[in-house]
């Protein structure tokens, strides 16, 4: 072999080596040309401009959570209030951080009953936050359930009563 192909040989390895670091599938001694794992490999080892292309493992998509149902309203609820679920979901490929969830309101009508996202999701996993009305007030009220995770972002669903006396 001369020291052309010694060369070759080892820009080959060092390129296969890059590409195994990267998640690509082995090249076996076998793998015809076109086996799968040959394809990754020459993938791997592509010339683009004169400059080796370098493979790169794809970052899961990041955390993204979601609410479900948008907005609830109670309507005219029966005295003694009622409860209405809510459930947040990571819609994202990488877990969540823990939900923190909060009510903004113009009174004291709406209120947290139970919540069940104390704990970071993981991708596809979902929790449920419980709010409650009240019956003490009068008139419409309404109220926006907020819930934050970080990493996840914010996402917001509206609630809203009638409320008699």
């Amino acid at each position: 072999m001369d020291a052309r192909g010694n060369l070759r040989t080892r820009i080959g390895v060092a390129a296969l080596v890059a590409c195994l670091a990267a998640g690509a599938s082995t090249l076996s001694a076998q793998a015809a040309p076109g086996h799968p794992a040959a394809s990754a490999a020459k993938k791997c080892k592509r010339k683009h401009h004169g400059k080796k292309h370098r493979c790169k493992r794809r970052a899961p998509a990041s955390a993204t959570i979601a609410i479900s149902p948008m907005s609830q309203d109670f309507g005219v609820p029966h005295i003694g209030g009622e409860d209405r679920t809510f459930t947040v979901t990571n819609i994202g490929g990488s877990p969540s951080g823990a939900p923190i969830s909060a009510l903004t309101q113009a009174g004291t009508d709406f209120s947290i009953g139970a919540n069940g996202c104390l704990a970071p999701l993981p991708p596809a996993a979902n929790c449920s936050i419980v709010v409650h009305v009240g019956t003490s007030g009068a008139g419409h009220v309404s109220a926006l359930l907020r819930v934050s995770a970080i990493p996840g972002g914010t996402v917001s669903a509206s609630v809203m009563a009638n409320i008699e006396a």
